[in-house]
């Protein structure tokens, strides 16, 4: 295969005005393509240079050699470039899957703040009608010893509905976080 002015000052380990040199006084025996460049063969070139010729063949090895790592490189480069993208779409299914569960927690903590608060208003309304009873109780006559004693007060009608309103709304809200997080505990 010949070489390029080029190609054989590399080959013999000389500078590309060397070569031409040894063209222009004759030495070099190189032909003109018809684009005007030259045309080197590599037993002239061995002529001319044989400290190097080793050289000769041996460059046009490292040439298929150099040109299979760089068709290897670039089928490397192409497999972690799909490598990359895959990647990056895991990563934004993850970041989706993310901001569902941010919402998702958001609205149960909502919902876990207006039962905690409604739970608060029945705690306070028990622990006054506890206190209402008991001023009640304090301003009741004395019994007579020969009277049976007063059957027990319960708590008005009106507090068991709100507390087992509660104890539903705190119950539900435990469950929605419990079946959040549960997956991802045992993940």
């Amino acid at each position: 295969m010949p070489y390029s002015l080029k190609q054989a000052a590399s080959a013999c380990g000389r500078s590309r005005s060397s070569a031409y040199e040894a063209i222009k006084s004759g030495r070099l025996k190189a032909e003109q393509d018809e684009k005007g460049r030259f045309v080197i063969q590599p037993d002239d070139l061995k002529n001319v240079f044989p400290e190097h010729s080793e050289n000769v063949h041996s460059e046009r090895e490292k040439t298929q050699i150099n040109e299979e790592k760089h068709s290897l490189f670039l089928q490397t480069i192409a497999s972690l470039e799909n490598a990359v993208e895959a990647l990056k779409d895991e990563r934004n299914e993850w970041r989706e899957q993310a901001k569902a569960a941010a919402k998702t927690i958001e609205k149960q903590a909502e919902a876990l703040a207006m039962a905690t608060s409604a739970s608060a208003r029945a705690i306070t309304q028990a622990d006054e009608m506890r206190r209402q009873l008991g001023a009640i109780e304090h301003t009741k006559p004395e019994q007579k010893a020969d009277t049976p004693p007063a059957p027990p007060i319960k708590a008005p009608a009106a507090v068991r509905p709100v507390f087992w309103i509660v104890l539903a709304v705190t119950t539900i809200a435990a469950a929605a976080t419990w079946q959040l997080w549960w997956p991802w505990w045992t993940g």
